[in-house]
């Protein structure tokens, strides 16, 4: 979708909450920023299965797991801390216990023989699932 497809869909959305609504521009662009986060949220928990945990890669983890597999992921945190990684894997995979996770990333790491790998978790990572 082209840049000015988006536009023809939220201009008018915007043009509504200012000229019916009464928001500023600005209360208009948090509505619709908030609205979007939601939808977004509520579409990933309904397709993918949601996993957390700490790394010790910090930040890095994102970009290794986006960029080396292709995989959905964000990290949150401060610079130079593990932060928290979020990972999306899509729910036809039935990954729904920390040993299915873990056991995923053993087999992308012999799959890859990345060293790097290994240093996505560590004894005091913590790994959490959420199901829905």
């Amino acid at each position: 979708m082209k840049q000015q497809d988006i536009e023809k869909i939220l201009r008018p959305i915007l043009e509504e909450l200012i000229d019916n609504h009464k928001l500023s521009p600005l209360e208009a662009r948090d509505c619709i920023d908030r609205k979007l986060w939601h939808v977004t949220d509520d579409y990933m928990h309904e397709r993918y299965t949601v996993v957390s945990f700490d790394s010790p890669m910090g930040s890095d983890s994102e970009w290794f797991l986006r960029d080396e597999y292709g995989l959905i992921a964000e990290w949150d945190g401060v610079l130079g801390t593990r932060g928290t990684t979020v990972l999306y894997l899509p729910k036809e995979m039935k990954i729904d216990t920390e040993e299915g996770v873990t056991g995923i990333f053993n087999a992308l790491a012999k799959i890859s023989n990345n060293e790097e790998l290994e240093d996505l978790f560590d004894k005091d990572s913590k790994i959490t699932i959420e199901l829905n």
